[in-house]
């Protein structure tokens, strides 16, 4: 074990049997497994609830939410009831794990669980007693099994696409967060090959005024507080007493929701945490690294003094945006110190103490973007050509791929595509 990193397992009597152990340190690639292995321990000596105390540490990467997650899955195991988000009854819906709590977790880590969408899934507590207060009953309290798993809708095959579009009719699904106005073709789309479709969002979205036409039904959620929001948004769709076929979503801000509720309602979806990565951009470069994958410098700046360590880091020229952002909204070029510190205020001063608390839906970019926090990202500026390259795997196998050449993008802001340079559909 690293000598900067300790773990010490503290064995409680309890109603449940219960160890807390006290993480001290950086939690990253290296050390990450050595929290997982301590869990494993804790496990072997009798404990089946953790609490994991956080005060002293001072980083988490993403390897210490895979570990999170990872110990997670070992602790619902136990149970035989890994991955179903055991405590989900119809009437408290819940997907915050009920074997493993947080506690005290220092203002940049909770800050990173919170980006990260992390307090969707795990209580966080500041009060040791209330950690410890939080667990049910010895048999871990009752789970509810929900639907069977899904049969395939459709399989992406090239010899069965006339099938494979045939099999929609009549399915009904939730689309999670509508998006703009922008996508009503894709929905126009779907309903002409003969889906049903129901979209959860929140008040005054535009998809509510189509209901009856374009749309089924319209499930209201308020989408704010985002920690509460899955468990809100499941109950909101129980009571709704619709069957659902499929889950999906065409916004982006939207992945880690429709994650959860696609386990929630037992129907095939993205793991969570994927789908958590790829809404944080320091996140996502730090896997990449970690897979081996180059990738341009970059630095999360959560406050004013970060700017200079960053600037250090990154050097220039070097982008500044948002670390969950979308549409280049907030994006700049930098060219030196001074330009950082002022396009940095600009943008605090532009948001902070201006976005709503309440009545967010998806069409209110600049507040999904500034959800869960205001830290950004410094990324090396990397000068040339822009592609874009999307697909569409099914089962591991490739259903679609292109690469597509961006226009020039002036300011940074994206203004569309060139021509594709390369596609293939086998679907």
């Amino acid at each position: 074990m690293s000598p900067s990193f300790q773990i010490t397992i503290g064995m409680l009597p309890a109603r449940v049997p219960l160890a807390i152990l006290d993480v001290r340190g950086e939690i990253d690639a290296q050390t990450g497994p050595q929290l997982e292995a301590a869990a494993a321990e804790a496990q072997r000596q009798g404990a089946r609830h953790l609490v994991l105390d956080l005060s002293g540490v001072s980083f988490m990467g993403s390897a210490g939410m895979r570990a999170l997650i990872a110990i997670d899955e070992m602790l619902r195991a136990q149970t035989g009831q890994a991955g179903q988000g055991e405590g989900q009854t119809t009437a408290t819906a819940s997907f915050k794990s009920p074997y493993l709590k947080l506690l005290s977790p220092p203002s940049a880590v909770a800050r990173t669980l919170r980006i990260s969408g992390f307090e969707m899934i795990f209580n966080i507590f500041s009060d040791r007693q209330a950690a410890l207060d939080s667990f049910g009953e010895p048999d871990g309290g009752s789970a509810t099994a929900m639907d069977d798993q899904p049969a395939t809708i459709f399989a992406f095959d090239p010899a069965a696409a006339d099938e494979a579009l045939a099999a929609l009719q009549g399915k009904r699904f939730l689309i999670v967060m509508g998006s703009y106005p922008g996508k009503r073709f894709m929905y126009e789309r779907a309903r002409q090959l003969g889906a049903r479709l129901v979209v959860l969002d929140g008040p005054g979205h535009w998809t509510q005024a189509e209901v009856g036409g374009l749309f089924e039904q319209f499930i209201e959620v308020d989408l704010q507080p985002e920690d509460s929001l899955d468990d809100r948004a499941l109950a909101a769709v129980r009571r709704s007493n619709l069957e659902f076929d499929g889950v999906a979503t065409f916004e982006e801000f939207a992945g880690p929701l429709t994650a959860l509720l696609a386990q929630g309602l037992k129907r095939a979806g993205h793991p969570f945490l994927s789908a958590a990565y790829c809404r944080d951009k320091t996140l996502t470069r730090e896997v990449c690294i970690e897979a081996g994958i180059p990738s341009p410098r970059f630095y999360r700046i959560r406050a004013a003094d970060d700017l200079a360590a960053a600037a250090a880091h990154v050097g220039f020229p070097a982008v500044l945006k948002p670390v969950s952002g979308a549409s280049s909204v907030s994006t700049y070029r930098v060219d030196d110190e001074d330009q950082l510190a002022r396009r940095y205020a600009q943008t605090m001063d532009a948001v902070r103490g201006h976005l709503k608390a309440s009545g967010v839906h998806s069409n209110d970019e600049e507040e999904l973007i500034w959800a869960k926090g205001f830290d950004m990202t410094l990324e090396q500026f990397l000068d040339g050509e822009e592609f874009d390259v999307d697909c569409l795997l099914s089962r591991g196998a490739v259903a679609y791929a292109a690469v597509g050449r961006d226009l020039p993008q002036p300011y940074l802001r994206e203004i569309g595509y060139g021509a594709w340079t390369w596609s293939v559909t086998t679907c």
